[in-house]
């Protein structure tokens, strides 16, 4: 099995990856979702607000491939949403690179 988890089995095997995208500017996430749908055949669950995106988290078990936030949310950062998931799901985060405004702010890793 090479030491691949369970849940890294069934996303090799998965034609659709599980997306979540959390963004609060509705024209944003409708072009986003689109793209992410039309172009690479993603399967998005969007969500406007770090609440909403950790019920949609509750509802998918944490069983997305991709987490695309927004850093500056209604409700939080997309940094304290990463970290929440992260702790939440015991998962492994990548690195994760997030840019904000024309790249003024920008941040590496969670």
């Amino acid at each position: 099995m090479l030491g691949l988890t369970q849940r890294w089995w069934r996303r090799l095997w998965r034609q659709q990856w599980q997306v979540l995208l959390v963004e609060d500017n509705k024209s944003t996430l409708v072009i986003m979702s689109r793209l992410l749908h039309q172009k690479l055949n993603y399967d998005v669950v969007v969500a406007s607000s770090v609440a909403d995106a950790l019920r949609a988290a509750d509802e998918a078990r944490g069983e997305f491939d991709l987490v695309i936030s927004d850093i500056g949310l209604p409700d939080g950062t997309g940094l304290q949403l990463m970290s929440t998931l992260k702790a939440k799901y015991n998962l492994k985060v990548p690195p994760v690179v997030s840019c904000r405004g024309a790249c003024r702010v920008c941040v590496c890793g969670v």
